[in-house]
């Protein structure tokens, strides 16, 4: 029968590597948790500043397809005047295919643009534009078409300053993040 007291050494270098593993495996375990909950934080911020990026590049490529689509309405409106002048008959003649082409091209990336937006606000003031713009277009008279010229107008200085206000708060939600991520690392 082995001696008990030249067994205790062994038993209790045994119970010193037992405990030392169960050690080892919770401080592994926390580790572990730890660092998925970080990677976990850091997608979850990278796939927040690819949102923002895509809103960001969204709405800056947004404001000059508006300004285009605006520019188009006005040439049509300026067309439609000048053959007023000369025939005294408002719309009778066609637009220029150059004319025609670029406002149907202007349309149709501003709705592009805009169903890509989060912004309720920017859609809805897009949507307002873009109908007042067509009103121009098909304005039965000079003063139908001055009037939707107008509220075009308007409606473009609204748009242009709710797409500033969403940018800003874009930059600002950026920064807070850069912060929060320079936290985690």
């Amino acid at each position: 029968m082995p001696d008990p007291v030249g067994c205790f050494p062994v038993f209790t270098l045994l119970l010193g590597y037992g405990a030392k593993y169960l050690s080892d495996w919770f401080q592994d375990k926390r580790t572990l948790e730890r660092e998925r909950e970080t990677r976990r934080a850091i997608r979850q911020d990278v796939i927040a500043e690819r949102r923002t990026q895509f809103q960001r590049q969204t709405l800056l490529d947004l404001q000059p397809a508006v300004m285009d689509m605006a520019r188009q309405t006005g040439k049509m409106h300026h067309h439609d005047l000048m053959g007023y002048r000369t025939t005294g008959i408002f719309h009778l003649q066609t637009y220029p295919d150059d004319v025609n082409e670029n406002f149907r091209a202007a349309t149709a990336l501003t709705s592009m643009l805009s169903v890509r937006v989060n912004d309720h606000e920017v859609r809805a003031l897009t949507a307002a534009f873009k109908s007042a713009a067509s009103d121009v277009g098909v304005a039965k008279n000079p003063a139908d078409s001055d009037s939707s010229m107008d509220t075009m107008s308007q409606l473009f200085i609204e748009l242009q300053e709710r797409i500033g206000i969403v940018l800003r708060a874009l930059d600002e939600d950026d920064t807070k993040q850069q912060e929060q991520l320079a936290k985690i690392k």
